[in-house]
């Protein structure tokens, strides 16, 4: 493809004569103007080259795809928008970027993605996403693929507040794999559903880590025919001067390996009407909040089970767990479970089935601890 140079106070608008045509682009260049692409019914793609404006910078496939591969978007005094799919999902991917960077040095970034057969936004490689906020937003309606899909994603430090917001009827909400998120001065949101039987928020790096960072990071996740809200395995969650929170409304969170540190702020991690698994994790904050079936007791298990690992706060540490078919917190060591906290260490367990608590092994750590616990006994 051709470079396109619009100088002065030019702008670049491209739009398919043929409904159904595809635009292919090198480099564009407009000055003080804005930069314009409308296929109507096929593809855009940007491969290698860079799109530069002074205004505002739209990508726009309504029943395609979008394609980034080793692209650059800067917009100087303007906003950048990347859509595809969103008037007919597409049966590709509704945005897909591959080591490419969206900047709005003083504007907001904005991806949009739907799709019928795979994932609706799908990002992957070294990905540089910067402005007053960024929205990455993606659904699939189809049977497979997931709402957002980040896959060995490399986030650097990135400016503004993310907001990423997945739906999918047959996949995960949101998904990250292997993936590093990084916003320093900048709030990080994740929020996923899943309106079939996939996991509303999922991050899973079996052979490395996904981590998580931002001045504050909230993860929610919720399913319609599942089980896992969220579901989080080999996965850091740094918050450098606020709170981390992770929360499902009505199903389990899992956690395997999960490392909370909120040195700034608290640490809270609940399923208002589930159960929440969490397997050696590793929680530092303020205070910290570990809450299941507190809404309405848990029918999956135990309302808070607890297997291994250290929780420590600075303040008060707070553990509250129901279920109607196990124990309301249960805590087992391998070989020990570290609960510490500068003021309270509190248990309150409820079940109409089991124990309120059970104790299955050595607790250490310091501070004041008080059990409450009804049910069938205290273990």
């Amino acid at each position: 493809p051709i470079a396109i140079i619009a100088s002065g106070t030019g702008g670049i608008s491209m739009s398919t004569a043929n409904p159904s045509g595809h635009i292919v682009v090198g480099s564009l260049t407009a000055g003080s103007g804005s930069i314009s692409l409308l296929s109507q019914q096929g593809n855009i793609s940007m491969t290698g080259a860079t799109a530069e404006a002074g205004g505002n910078i739209s990508f726009s496939a309504p029943e395609g795809t979008v394609n980034l591969n080793n692209a650059i978007l800067n917009a100087t005094a303007g906003n950048v928008s990347v859509s595809g799919g969103t008037v007919t999902p597409s049966p590709a991917y509704g945005v897909s970027m591959q080591n490419s960077t969206l900047t709005a040095f003083s504007g907001t970034v904005s991806v949009v993605g739907r799709s019928s057969g795979s994932d609706g936004v799908y990002i992957e490689g070294t990905t540089g996403l910067n402005g007053s906020s960024v929205t990455i937003d993606g659904t699939s309606v189809g049977t497979t693929g997931h709402g957002v899909h980040l896959y060995n994603v490399l986030s650097p430090a990135g400016t503004g507040d993310l907001s990423i917001i997945g739906r999918s009827s047959g996949g995960n909400g949101v998904h990250v794999n292997a993936s590093t998120v990084n916003r320093p001065t900048g709030i990080l949101t994740i929020d996923g559903a899943s309106t079939g039987s996939g996991v509303g928020v999922s991050a899973a790096a079996p052979a490395s880590s996904v981590s998580l960072q931002g001045s504050s990071v909230s993860i929610s996740g919720a399913t319609v025919t599942g089980t896992l809200g969220v579901s989080l395995t080999n996965t850091g969650i740094t918050a450098s001067s606020g709170n981390a929170t992770v929360f499902s409304p009505g199903n389990n969170v899992n956690a395997v390996d999960l490392v909370i540190s909120a040195s700034g702020g608290d640490a809270a991690v609940s399923a208002a009407s589930g159960s929440v698994m969490l397997l050696m994790p590793s929680i530092s904050a303020g205070s910290v909040t570990i809450k299941g079936g507190f809404d309405g007791p848990s029918s999956s298990g135990p309302g808070v089970s607890i297997t291994g690992g250290t929780v420590s706060a600075s303040t008060n540490l707070t553990i509250t767990g129901g279920s109607s078919v196990a124990e309301g917190i249960v805590l087992s060591s391998v070989p020990a479970i570290g609960l510490t906290a500068g003021g309270l260490v509190k248990l309150d367990g409820k079940s109409s089935s089991g124990s309120g608590v059970a104790i299955n092994g050595i607790v250490t750590g310091s501070g004041n601890m008080e059990i409450s616990g009804s049910g069938a006994g205290l273990g």
